[in-house]
């Protein structure tokens, strides 16, 4: 059973309690799960608790929703070193931390001449505009502001942008990345950054600049990060091959 009393919220000790049953077999791939008020049930918590925890394991790929059949139990996806790389909510997981997300905003818009050069785009072409402040348990982390040609993501703007947006772009809008450029380089909190991030202004931060690519080399995403200094550090790993 789920400890009330515990610092962890409710839908993250069910979500873990689920997925402790995937993966030791107890729900095998493509079983369907309990339904959401057979869960409510088993457990004791209420319908929003059930939701979020079995939305966090369809955003890591564990469980998947069939329209009007139910959510089942996923095939295991490959590890994606580029998904590694770039999602944040893959990131957070790997280490260990539950992820989170706040949609400050989002516009559809002619973009910035800078950005219009790296994505390539045509005097005529817009894109669309993400912010969101990504949390770490419930702390928050980092400033994300996002990029994204239009032309490539229609609709985008209207779906839920609370989750992984690499999960959504992957594997609702049919899109393969191949290429990442990225640049880190420390800087210090301007008012805005640090009234968001719960630091003081000119705290140190981590900034980290994204170009990312798919098929045919297009460019598809320009991403501008700022990290808290106090609580991440980029970690990286080379292999010979």
């Amino acid at each position: 059973m789920l400890d009330p009393y515990s610092r962890l919220p409710l839908y993250v000790q069910l979500r873990d309690a689920l997925r402790g049953q995937i993966e030791n077999g107890e729900w095998k791939v493509g079983s369907q799960v309990p339904t959401e008020s057979e869960l409510m049930g088993s457990y004791c918590v209420g319908r929003a608790t059930v939701r979020q925890a079995l939305q966090e394991l369809v955003n890591q790929g564990l469980l998947s929703r069939k329209q009007g059949k139910g959510t089942f139990v996923s095939r295991p996806r490959q590890e994606d070193d580029i998904e590694a790389l770039i999602s944040f909510t893959a990131e957070m997981t790997a280490r260990g931390v539950t992820p989170g997300a706040r949609l400050l905003g989002v516009w559809v818009m002619n973009p910035p001449a800078d950005v219009r050069e790296q994505l390539g785009l045509k005097d005529n072409e817009k894109v669309i505009r993400l912010e969101r402040l990504r949390f770490g348990d419930g702390v928050p982390i980092a400033l994300e502001m996002a990029h994204l040609n239009q032309t490539m993501v229609p609709g985008l703007e209207k779906e839920d942008l609370t989750g992984s947006l690499y999960h959504r772009l992957v594997h609702v809008h049919g899109l393969r990345f191949t290429r990442v450029q990225q640049t880190v380089q420390p800087a210090l909190a301007s008012g805005r950054e640090a009234e968001l991030l719960g630091i003081r202004r000119g705290s140190p931060v981590l900034v980290i600049d994204r170009l990312s690519f798919v098929e045919n080399s297009r460019p598809l995403e320009a991403m501008h990060f700022v990290y808290r200094g106090d609580l991440y550090q980029v970690k990286a790993e080379l292999t010979r091959r």
